[in-house]
């Protein structure tokens, strides 16, 4: 009997409690997770003035205007100026027709968050996407905003989400003024993917990067812009196209992979040692085999 109530006071010692093992697992993440901090800020590219991080391929104009003076051609081929389209808080994004990387997602993106988000397109904002490739014209700008019209799933006036075309001085005025850089690349271009909101004046207002947006995200950026106001700082990711990419973007987005991947294995080997180490699952398997 003592000796089968050692072997019991030995195995209650050696097994931990959940609550114990848990705080393992904490530890873990947490000896894991610094590293992939330390990595993403090392490699990061520096910041802005105003404490957001840099990104390859756009210099923030946060609180300057665009030129309102710039012409371009809608989707039927009128001219308009930017202060003929500036009547109300504008989501602006740099695309070109025949981009077959990351253009067609960025313009999906827009399409789902402004499906997601509850504010209306017409009434309490527009979309405004410009070709950024002089060789595009009005017919190619119109087949791509059918193609992109058609995923929303909410009733929005096609004036409020124009493509927009025009030559290369009037491109390069607005590229410039919002810190927008592009690179020819052969006959492609090379770009970042940002969405640019402006205030009714065209002030630029913020930027959110990427090509899938927060609702939440862009209808505050939406709401600064009509006040006029300089957005909030918000936690920005960088998808450019092509195989060009951020040296902080990529190798945060690899340690941080990694270190999701170390965690998930850490909890899943716990919870196979909880279970394999259950007293009374051990005496049940014991006495299956018996």
């Amino acid at each position: 009997m003592n000796v089968s109530g050692n072997e019991s006071s030995t195995r209650k010692v050696r097994r931990l409690s959940p609550a114990s093992g848990l705080a393992v697992l904490a530890l873990a993440a947490a000896l894991l997770f610094p590293p992939a901090v330390f990595a993403a800020e090392k490699a990061s590219s520096g910041k802005y003035s105003n404490g957001r991080p840099k990104v390859e391929g756009v210099d923030e104009h946060l609180g300057k205007f665009i030129p309102l003076d710039a012409q371009f051609y809608d989707s039927q081929g009128n001219k308009v100026t930017m202060g003929e389209i500036m009547k109300k808080p504008t989501v602006l994004a740099f695309f070109y027709t025949r981009c077959a990387g990351i253009c067609p997602r960025l313009l999906t993106g827009i399409a789902t968050v402004m499906n997601r988000m509850p504010l209306e397109a017409g009434k309490d904002y527009q979309v405004v996407c410009i070709s950024f490739d002089p060789t595009d014209t009005p017919a190619k700008a119109a087949a791509k905003k059918h193609d992109y019209m058609h995923l929303l799933q909410k009733d929005v006036p096609a004036k409020d989400w124009l493509f927009l075309t025009g030559d290369q001085a009037n491109i390069d005025k607005m590229t410039q003024a919002c810190g927008f850089s592009v690179q020819k690349a052969g006959n492609m271009f090379v770009h970042p993917t940002t969405l640019i909101v402006l205030s009714p004046k065209g002030k630029i207002v913020q930027y959110l990067y990427g090509v899938s947006y927060v609702p939440s995200a862009l209808e505050l950026a939406i709401s600064d812009a009509a006040k006029g106001k300089v957005g909030s700082k918000i936690i920005n990711t960088l998808l450019p196209c092509f195989s060009t990419q951020a040296k902080g973007t990529h190798i945060v987005a690899v340690v941080m992979a990694g270190t999701g991947i170390a965690i998930l294995l850490i909890a899943a080997g716990f919870i196979a040692w909880l279970v394999f180490t259950d007293p009374k699952r051990r005496k049940k398997r014991k006495e299956t085999r018996s």
